[in-house]
């Protein structure tokens, strides 16, 4: 497929998706939220790739949901509307359902939907020049399509002092909210990214799909469910191809098949 306002690169095990759309500081629009629901559909079914890395194009990350675009929803009928931004709050969802470990690269603005994107992202790498805000409370508006995953994220507390003010806050905050993992300059920025890389490099691509999966399971069942949830995956783990490979590759002092790519440059 060819995309107008995302752009897909690859390097070996490693996808790339970048927003593109500069000069309007990559706000979402309904097209790129559909180019981005078929980039995702790809990715969760390609077993060859390992990691995800979502980035955007220009001097910001994503700046929310395109105003226009909004505004456009209001000459459509009631379930339309509704359609559309189905569409906008499930993306956020099947982000967040991805199996694959997904890192978000991010400087600049970063508001409204930018955040949503994150909040479904494993790892958030930010510039220190990173600009965070819910600004739909200054339209008139709500955050809702994105109000689920912020809560998953960082509490109903935090999300709803966030929310409810649209006060600007910065990455240094957003890294002890939770919602960010790692805060460089932005010259340095791509260099913790390449850092990160080359430790998942060492990993078993099975292995973090599947404790991926595991946290996510965890926070869904009870507390007499979880030891047993626990034990079940990790028979799995231990009987599947990596998990024989790990104790070989361990036994015999070497290092395994996954560890014999090279590092990313």
């Amino acid at each position: 497929m060819r995309y107008q306002y995302i752009n897909i690169t690859r390097s070996d095990a490693i996808i790339s998706i970048e927003l593109n759309r500069p000069e309007k500081h990559n706000a979402l629009n309904i097209e790129m939220v559909k180019e981005l629901h078929y980039a995702l559909d790809f990715v969760a079914l390609d077993r060859e790739i390992s990691v995800v890395v979502l980035r955007g194009n220009g001097s910001s990350f994503c700046a929310g949901a395109d105003i226009s675009w909004f505004q456009s929803t209001l000459q459509l009928n009631s379930d339309a509307r509704k359609e559309q931004f189905l569409l906008l709050g499930s993306l956020f969802q099947k982000l967040e359902a991805v199996p694959q470990p997904t890192i978000a690269l991010i400087h600049g603005n970063t508001i409204g939907g930018g955040l949503g994107l994150i909040a479904a992202c494993d790892f958030v790498l930010a510039a220190s020049d990173t600009k965070m805000a819910f600004r739909e409370v200054k339209l008139g508006i709500i955050p809702a399509t994105i109000a689920p995953i912020l809560i998953r994220k960082i509490g109903s507390n935090y999300t709803n002092q966030l929310m409810i003010s649209g006060r600007s806050f910065s990455a240094h905050e957003g890294k002890i909210l939770g919602l960010i993992a790692q805060v460089e300059d932005k010259e340095h920025l791509n260099k913790a990214l390449h850092n990160l890389l080359n430790q998942m490099q060492s990993n078993s691509p099975s292995a973090m799909q599947q404790t991926k999966k595991l946290v996510k399971t965890l926070e869904t069942v009870t507390p007499e469910q979880e030891l047993s949830v626990c034990i079940d995956e990790l028979a799995k783990a231990i009987n599947s191809p990596d998990g024989k490979e790990g104790f070989s590759a361990f036994q015999e002092k070497r290092v395994t098949s996954w560890n014999n790519r090279q590092s990313v440059e």
